[in-house]
């Protein structure tokens, strides 16, 4: 437990206040990991059917996969949104509860999480305008907001938690390795021809030749299933960078992310928020290690 400066924060380490927000962060965490098991059970066990298809002329070569059954993404949408939903409600909950150390049940204690990207936000302003919490409490929940991390996840988070059903897709795809394609002839061109499986099928890659080849035999290891969370692009405000990398592909007006790293991403920046406020964990900005104590 970290030691704390004043009788303030003292009460913030109190085990009410981070009781129930504890349960909430563990059951969607189970419910992340419940997620993940299924996909991988799902992928297990469908039935697949990845070849080479080669152009008459033999200077097209196509990786084309067909699936009889296709991935149940409604479903995976569904269960994504809940666990997001509740990681979003583990932030409010400690909100609320420490609220209540200081000014009972009353409706002053039913207050929410804020999350800034920049100090000047209005919402950042109005939060600390409630005056429920004395100077060092609301100076701990400041260090937390992403405009003194200077990290993404926690508005990432109330971005998506405050998006409608709608707004977002869950969708799944294949990836092809580049290593796959022959390299006894150089191609002229390389394209990604379908961006998820749709009606059963997707042609991962073509690649154009400037002379005819021979198709190479497929191993198990030339393409991968991945599982996106579609949402729309945003701009961070001026002197923040893009989350964009490897995990993430923009195509338009959406971004795509790998569902599951998102979800992981998101428990564990709440689970570190979490422990911070409560006086579990000393630091906003060092990463904690290993598995926090919250109990």
């Amino acid at each position: 437990m970290v030691t704390s400066m004043s009788n303030d924060l003292q009460r913030l380490e109190k085990k009410s206040v981070r009781e129930i927000p504890t349960k909430r962060l563990v059951h969607a965490m189970n419910s992340g990991q419940a997620l993940h098991d299924d996909m991988h059970a799902w992928w297990a066990e469908t039935d697949r059917k990845p070849r080479w298809v080669l152009s008459e002329d033999g200077r097209v070569l196509e990786l084309v996969v067909n699936m009889p059954d296709m991935p149940p993404v409604d479903t995976w949408h569904l269960r994504a949104n809940d666990i997001a939903q509740n990681l979003r409600g583990v932030m409010d909950a400690v909100a609320r509860y420490a609220a209540m150390e200081f000014v009972g049940r009353t409706s002053k204690s039913k207050i929410k999480f804020p999350t800034a990207m920049l100090e000047t936000d209005v919402e950042w302003q109005q939060w600390k305008g409630h005056k429920v919490f004395p100077a060092d409490v609301v100076e701990r929940f400041r260090q937390i907001q992403p405009f003194a991390t200077r990290r993404l996840t926690l508005d990432g988070l109330r971005r998506f938690s405050n998006s409608e059903k709608h707004d977002f897709e869950v969708t799944a795809s294949f990836l092809g390795s580049s290593a796959v394609i022959p390299h006894e002839v150089m191609p002229t061109s390389c394209e990604f021809p379908d961006a998820e499986i749709r009606n059963g099928q997707q042609t991962v890659l073509r690649v154009t030749y400037p002379q005819p080849i021979e198709a190479p035999e497929l191993g198990p290891d030339d393409y991968a299933f991945s599982v996106w969370l579609r949402v729309a692009k945003w701009t961070p405000p001026l002197g923040w960078e893009s989350e964009a990398g490897p995990d993430t592909e923009a195509d338009g007006d959406k971004v795509d992310i790998r569902l599951l790293e998102a979800l992981d991403n998101w428990a564990h920046e709440v689970g570190w928020a979490l422990a911070f406020i409560t006086g579990q964990y000393p630091s906003a900005t060092e990463a904690p290690q290993g598995t926090l104590n919250l109990s």
